[in-house]
């Protein structure tokens, strides 16, 4: 009977250190950090957060202020029109509004409380403009989101968890949660990323990521390939989406355009080009035409986005013959404007004449 008990013991026994023995292998198993995870404070973990931060730049015309931005819908008052912004698109309102005269003078005056958030997504209320204004002065010059290239959502991220032994996987739908990811991984995290992983660039170009290293390498390589817009000049990034096919074709709708602005070396020209009507043909061609003169000349547009410049050349219109860039194409029923820059402070703008008879 003893020597029964005593089998039996060692046979638990046996048994418990085989457990054991198989248990050490699991954990062996998980092991080295696997090639695709995601490690804590690692260079790519910081690319990553610093993509996913919110862009407080574009609504600098509301708040001046690139590190925060203000949640919608808001209600403003925009030289004496009140307006609710309900999404970001509703910006290009107010400079609209700013656009129409040039004689007045721009004010812009936001209906309190509203609600602010940072570019880590945390909320904070704001009572008056005087704290609004406050809190903009705190800002950095220099914020540190990534805003050349943007994470195509959704992404699968599998972590190991202890208590099943297991990798759990979770699905991030947006830059927001993976902010909230990034800033709560831990040293000892055990972080897979599924791959492929897409990428868009502010051109629209795509580029699929196969593994951590190149998901690394294509966000530290367009850094800075692109304008952050982090400066309060909201009139400089109107033409985010143009291209030179649609400032073609805004042309060819009408062959009269009329100056509606024109600033040049700090004077006012547009009273001198009320009565030119300009066509700006398909072959490259232009004309300017009044009542008693003609002139001709050529122009011609390169690039895209905010980066398209229009060179005119026209004979004995030297005002005109600079390497502009294309500020804003703005077609709407019954008008179409084309705002062109040039070097610090040189504006000229077209309007069409062919849907309300006056381009100016």
């Amino acid at each position: 009977m003893k020597n029964g008990v005593r089998l039996l013991s060692v046979f638990i026994l046996a048994l418990s250190l085989l457990n054991i023995s198989c248990r050490e292998e699991e954990f062996e198993s998980i092991g080295p950090v696997p090639e695709q995870s995601l490690q804590a404070d690692s260079n790519v973990a910081n690319l990553l957060f610093r993509t996913s931060l919110k862009d407080g730049s574009e609504d600098n015309i509301l708040d001046q202020a690139s590190c925060f931005s203000i949640a919608l819908p808001v209600t403003v008052i925009a030289n004496s029109t009140e307006i609710t912004i309900e999404k970001e698109e509703d910006l290009d309102e107010i400079e609209l509004i700013f656009e129409e005269s040039d004689e007045d003078t721009d004010t812009l005056e936001i209906v309190f409380p509203v609600t602010i958030v940072y570019s880590d997504y945390t909320e904070v209320g704001v009572a008056s403009a005087e704290e609004l204004e406050d809190l903009a002065e705190t800002c950095p010059e220099e914020d540190e989101d990534i805003e050349c290239v943007d994470i195509i959502y959704p992404i699968n991220i599998s972590i190991f968890n202890p208590s099943t032994e297991l990798f759990d996987t979770i699905t991030l739908e947006n830059d927001e949660m993976l902010n909230d990811f990034i800033e709560g991984l831990d040293e000892d995290d055990i972080v897979n990323v599924e791959f492929p992983i897409l990428l868009v660039l502010t051109d629209d170009t795509e580029l699929e990521a196969t593994n951590l290293e190149e998901l690394e390498n294509f966000i530290e390589d367009v850094i800075d390939d692109c304008d952050e817009d982090d400066d309060n000049d909201f009139d400089d990034d109107n033409c985010n989406d143009c291209t030179v096919e649609q400032l073609q074709a805004a042309f060819a709708e009408c062959p009269d355009f009329g100056v509606n602005k024109f600033s040049l070396n700090g004077e006012n020209l547009k009273s001198q080009y009320d009565d030119l009507a300009f066509d700006f043909q398909e072959d490259g061609s232009v004309t300017a035409t009044s009542n008693t003169e003609n002139f001709s000349g050529t122009w011609s547009a390169t690039g895209s986005g905010n980066d398209i410049i229009m060179v005119i050349d026209i004979v004995d219109l030297d005002d005109f013959n600079l390497e502009w860039t294309v500020n804003r194409i703005l077609e709407t029923p019954g008008r179409t404007k084309i705002t062109l820059h040039e070097g610090d402070g040189n504006i000229l703008r077209f309007q069409d004449a062919c849907n309300n008879g006056n381009g100016n």
